[in-house]
């Protein structure tokens, strides 16, 4: 028994027919004589569906072997019932290419879907930087700081201060009735002193201040005075207790805390929302990793 053979039944017993059955081939190609091999080749190719070559190669055992009792009743399943056996294993053969090409189509689905999506908002971006004049022209909310008005992955489009009407804070919407995303006065996304390094933070303008203003502040059941270091907005995240420019003594390595916001360092004003819309786009990289890392086990599995 030469080593091919003993490698096609290992595969075998894997239920890797395809693979057992070329190494039978190249065990033949080598001894053409050996009944056994012949024997092997024929379950195989049942196995495969492939009745007529499963038929012929247990003829040929016999041929080497006559009278062999195990050959002679493969040969009458082979010929006795042709039909079903080759039914049977043709529709599993059908049903496994069938389902691959599915399970295939669906990452793909899934991947052109997220590409479709993440497109989609930079058209509406370019759109909305037409109309409204400001790039970025669409941001995604990434933190609770303004729910319940604004949640974590609602897309905002971003127009310029002066676009569709001035820009106006708390104090001034409470005066001429301006609202904009449940209570008065405008969102704006500024740089955090006007540093171009840092993210953008998306807070509500809640009033302007001049240089030397103080401002009274409470925190819970403390109070105290803040004094505007120069002018410019202060600004707060509705679900934040406080204002920004006493939220933090040093924000993000920033060096200090947040300073009243100058018009200079404000990017724009928000202007529309669609909830959740950004959420594809906030977690592209993980979402197109797991895709990929399915797409790969897949291509693993078929070839097992």
């Amino acid at each position: 028994m030469d080593d091919l053979f003993k490698i096609g039944l290992q595969k075998y017993r894997e239920s890797k027919y395809a693979e057992a059955r070329d190494l039978f081939l190249l065990s033949i190609q080598n001894d053409d004589s050996n009944p056994k091999t012949w024997n092997a080749l024929g379950i195989c190719y049942t196995k495969l569906g492939q009745i007529d070559e499963a038929s012929n190669c247990y003829d040929t055992a016999l041929m080497l072997d006559p009278g062999n009792a195990t050959y002679e009743k493969n040969l009458r399943i082979v010929n006795e019932t042709p039909t079903k056996i080759k039914a049977k294993n043709v529709k599993s053969i059908q049903k496994t290419a069938k389902k691959e090409p599915q399970i295939k189509k669906i990452i793909t689905s899934i991947f052109l879907f997220c590409i479709f999506f993440i497109l989609l908002q930079w058209f509406i971006g370019l759109g909305i930087y037409l109309i409204g004049g400001v790039w970025p022209s669409i941001v995604v909310m990434e933190a609770e700081s303004m729910a319940p008005n604004m949640n974590v992955g609602d897309l905002i489009l971003v127009v310029a201060g002066d676009r569709f009407g001035t820009l106006q804070s708390l104090e001034e919407g409470n005066i001429s009735g301006n609202e904009k995303f449940g209570l008065p006065g405008d969102v704006i996304i500024y740089r955090p002193n006007g540093n171009t390094e840092l993210q953008p933070i998306i807070h509500r303008a809640m009033t302007w201040v001049e240089e030397g203003e103080e401002i009274l502040v409470t925190a819970g059941m403390r109070t105290g005075t803040y004094t505007a270091p120069h002018a410019g907005y202060l600004t707060k995240g509705d679900n934040n207790p406080v204002i920004d420019q006493v939220g933090w003594s040093n924000y993000r390595n920033l060096g200090g805390p947040i300073e009243p916001v100058k018009k200079e360092w404000i990017i724009g004003k928000t202007f529309f929302k669609i909830p959740l819309f950004g959420y594809i786009s906030l977690n592209a990289v993980p979402f197109l990793i797991c895709v990929g890392i399915l797409f790969f086990i897949i291509l693993w599995l078929r070839r097992k």
